[in-house]
């Protein structure tokens, strides 16, 4: 396979001291991809850096010398539940070549690149992988994902504000299902449910209970952008019985009137 180096920098240039007198790489930066042998999809760009050693003088005394323009940095990332997260390699004794950068991301990567090509973009063969190399991604991701999920709900449970103060962005950014972000919205009523009670009835928003039920459900049914609460009765019946006078709100089915006679007869 080939491994797709996509210039980010600017080209080597002839007015340069001689500095890059050694290196084929063509640019100072170059972006890429690869899945490490842990299923950990990683990216980042690797550039150009000076490579100093610390030697002694024949006075004794110690200074630092440049013994390399043409060294290998590089800056790699990968994400996991928690967040973004530098991905480290070991570059010593590398330098900013194609035969060392194929060294170096082989030494780290589940899959065994046979050359480099340079490019302008980089094509979606660069993030095409043998079948069993990216199943063993995937199954990393859904890991990761399930670890987010059970997170998310348990914060859902403890705090209310955490659904409210939550963006669509954010939930999209987190790659939360439809299905699975009203288990969101259930779990956070289940909580407000579960430390205030029942909230049957309209009262100041002074109240920690009631307000918490009023903001609540006006994120559910008028600020998210996620789905339709409206379109999905089992999701209704569902979150009725948890916050029964704030979800009725929303029903066209009640007046506030008639559903505090239908609550009042079970």
């Amino acid at each position: 396979m080939i491994l797709y180096l996509e210039k980010r920098g600017c080209d080597f240039f002839d007015r340069d001291g001689g500095k890059t007198a050694g290196s084929d790489l063509e640019n100072y930066r170059l972006a890429l991809e690869f899945i490490d042998r842990e299923g950990v999809r990683v990216c980042g760009d690797i550039t150009m850096c000076d490579v100093r050693e610390w030697r002694r003088k024949k006075s004794g005394k110690e200074e630092c010398k440049i013994v390399s323009t043409i060294g290998l940095h590089t800056n790699f990332q990968y994400e996991n539940w928690q967040g973004c997260y530098s991905y480290e390699v070991d570059t010593r004794g590398f330098r900013y070549t194609q035969a060392d950068a194929l060294k170096l991301i082989n030494s780290v990567s589940a899959v065994q690149y046979e050359a480099v090509s340079i490019v302008d973009i980089l094509p979606e063969a660069a993030r095409e992988y043998p079948p069993e190399v990216a199943a063993m991604a995937d199954a990393r991701e859904a890991r990761e994902h399930a670890a987010l999920m059970e997170d998310a709900m348990r914060r859902a449970r403890s705090d209310w504000t955490r659904l409210v103060r939550t963006t669509d962005h954010a939930v999209q950014f987190m790659k939360v299902t439809p299905d699975e972000y009203k288990r969101l919205c259930i779990a956070t009523l289940e909580g407000i449910r579960d430390k205030f009670g029942i909230i049957t009835q309209k009262g100041a928003y002074a109240v920690a209970g009631i307000g918490a039920a009023h903001h609540v459900t006006k994120k559910i049914f008028e600020e998210q952008g996620i789905f339709n609460p409206h379109d999905d009765q089992e999701f209704i019946n569902t979150i009725l019985p948890l916050c029964p006078y704030y979800v009725a709100r929303y029903l066209d089915v009640f007046t506030l009137d008639q559903f505090a006679v239908t609550y009042a007869q079970g």
